[in-house]
C-alpha cells in the first residue's frame, strides 16, 4: 500500500491494513520487489501536486505490478471520482468515505455501495496495523465545516464527526499492549472531537489514565477553546508530548479574512503566548505564500508577525489553486517570481526560528524514542518536543522510551543527547 498526505491518511492506511489482514492479505511495503496480488493507493487531494502524485503512483504501480489488482481510494477519489473511474491503470475505485468497505470491494466483483452518512458519532470496527511504522496514528475525528476559501478538504472529508470514545480507548490499549511507545491522535480538526460530554481534553485525560509505558502526541489542531485545557494537561503530565501544531496560514488579518480563517493574528498571538509558557514546547505552524491579494506591504507585515511568535518549525506552502474552492476565482495573484522571493524570505525566518528553539534546549531533559541504529551505542530518534536526536547510550534500545539530556547541536536540526541519569 502507498499512502499520500496527512497523518489522518496514515491512520486510515493502518485501518486498511487491518481490514485486509482479516481476509487473508499480508502487508507489503511498496519498496518490496516481491510479487503483489493487491496494490492499494490512498490518495491526497489537498493540492494539485498531491493529486498528480496519486495518479503517477497508480500508473507506476500498474507498470511494476502488471498482474496485480490496483485499488485506489482516499480524498482525491472523493473529489475527482470521474477521473478515477476512467483511469485504465486502476481496477477498483473505492470512494474516499467508504474505505471501511475495502474488504468487500477487493473480494467481490462490481461491488458498489451508498455514501457513508455523516453521522455525528462513528465507529471503525477494525483494528489498525502499523507494519512499517514505529508510531501509531489513531483516527479520532473526521471532517470539517470551516470551508476556508483555499481549502478542498471539507469537500473531500465531509462534515465534522467523531469516533466513539470507547473504541478509541480499546484500540490504544491494544497498541500499548503490543509494544507501541507513541500514540498520535489524528483527525481533520481534532479540537472538534465530541462523544457526548467527552471533548478532546477529556479524551486525552482518559487516554493518559491507561496504564503502560507510552507517550501521547496530538497531530495538527486549530485554535479552539479546548486548547486551553489541553495546555494545562500538557503542563502537568509529561506523557503528553510538548508538541502543538496550529496552522496560522498567514500573518496579516486582511488575508486571514479573505481566507475565511476562524481566527485573526491577535487571537493567534494570545494563544501562542500562553502555550509557550510550557518550557521546551515545540510550536509548529503552516504558512501559505502567494494567495491572491498578498501585496508587498501585506507580505512584509505578515513576515514581521511570524518572526515574533516563537515557532519551532514552520511549514511553508506556495498557494496552489484548487478547482471547487472560492479562492480559485480571487483576483490579484502575485507573480510566480515574486512568490519565489517571498518563499526564500520565509525560509530564512524558518531557519532562524528553528535555531532559536533548538539552542536553549541544550542542557535540558526530554523523553526520547529511538527509531534506528547510528553506529555502536548510538540511536537516532525523536524527543517528545519533536527534536531529531542522536542519543549515545549503552542502555537504550530501539522503540524504547528513555529520559535524555541534550548536550550539543550537531548539524542542521539535530541535537546530541545522553542518558539523563548520567
Amino acid at each position: 500500500m502507498l499512502n499520500f498526505g496527512c497523518r489522518l491518511n496514515q491512520a486510515d492506511g493502518a485501518l486498511i491494513y487491518g481490514r485486509l489482514a482479516e481476509i487473508g492479505f499480508e502487508p507489503s511495503d511498496e519498496k518490496n520487489s516481491e510479487k503483489k496480488d493487491l496494490f492499494v493507493i490512498n490518495t491526497c487531494t489537498v493540492t494539485s501536486s498531491a493529486s498528480q502524485k496519486g495518479r503517477q503512483a497508480a500508473r507506476r504501480a500498474r507498470k511494476n505490478n502488471p498482474f496485480a489488482k490496483i485499488a485506489v481510494t482516499g480524498c482525491d477519489v472523493e473529489v475527482n471520482k470521474d477521473f478515477w473511474l476512467k483511469e485504465k491503470s486502476v481496477d477498483i475505485v473505492i470512494p474516499g468515505r467508504r474505505k471501511d468497505l475495502i474488504a468487500e470491494f477487493v473480494s467481490r466483483d462490481d461491488f458498489s455501495c451508498e455514501d457513508r452518512a455523516d453521522e455525528a458519532l462513528f465507529r471503525e470496527e477494525a483494528g489498525a496495523l502499523f507494519p512499517f511504522r514505529g508510531r501509531a496514528f489513531v483516527k479520532i475525528q473526521e471532517g470539517c465545516d470551516c470551508f476556508c476559501a483555499f481549502c478542498i478538504v471539507p469537500y473531500a472529508r465531509g462534515k465534522p464527526r467523531s469516533r466513539a470514545g470507547d473504541e478509541i480507548l480499546d484500540e490504544i490499549k491494544k497498541l500499548v499492549s503490543a509494544g507501541r511507545k507513541e500514540v498520535v491522535l489524528t483527525g481533520v480538526n481534532i479540537c472538534l472531537y465530541r462523544d457526548g460530554k467527552i471533548t478532546i481534553s477529556k479524551l486525552v485525560e482518559n487516554i493518559l489514565s491507561i496504564g503502560g509505558d507510552f507517550r501521547l502526541r496530538l497531530s495538527s489542531t486549530e485554535l479552539h477553546p479546548e486548547m486551553n485545557p489541553i495546555i494545562s494537561i500538557m503542563r502537568k503530565n509529561k506523557r503528553l508530548c510538548r508538541f502543538i501544531h496550529v496552522p496560522l496560514q498567514h500573518g496579516h488579518d486582511d488575508i486571514l479574512k479573505k481566507m475565511k480563517r476562524p481566527h485573526l493574528t491577535s487571537d493567534f498571538a494570545k494563544f501562542a503566548e500562553e502555550a509557550l509558557t510550557i518550557d521546551g514546547l515545540h510550536l509548529g505552524t503552516d504558512i501559505i505564500c502567494g494567495l491572491p491579494g498578498e501585496t508587498d506591504g501585506i507580505f512584509e507585515e505578515s513576515a514581521s508577525f511570524i518572526k515574533k511568535i516563537g515557532f519551532a518549525n514552520i511549514h511553508i506552502f506556495r498557494y496552489s489553486p484548487r478547482r471547487g474552492t472560492e479562492a480559485v476565482n480571487f483576483a490579484g495573484r502575485p507573480h510566480s517570481s515574486t512568490v519565489k522571493k517571498r518563499m526564500k524570505i520565509l525560509d530564512e525566518i524558518k531557519k532562524t526560528a528553528r535555531e532559536k528553539f533548538l539552542l536553549p534546549q541544550i542542557g535540558k531533559e526530554a523523553s526520547f524514542i529511538g527509531e534506528k541504529q547510528a553506529g555502536n551505542n548510538s540511536l537516532i530518534g525523536w524527543s517528545d518536543n519533536y527534536i531529531k536526536t542522536l542519543l549515545q547510550s549503552h542502555q537504550t534500545k530501539i522503540n524504547a522510551l528513555a529520559d535524555i539530556r541534550f548536550t550539543e547541536k550537531i548539524s542542521g536540526d539535530m541535537l546530541r543527547a545522553e542518558d539523563a541519569a548520567r
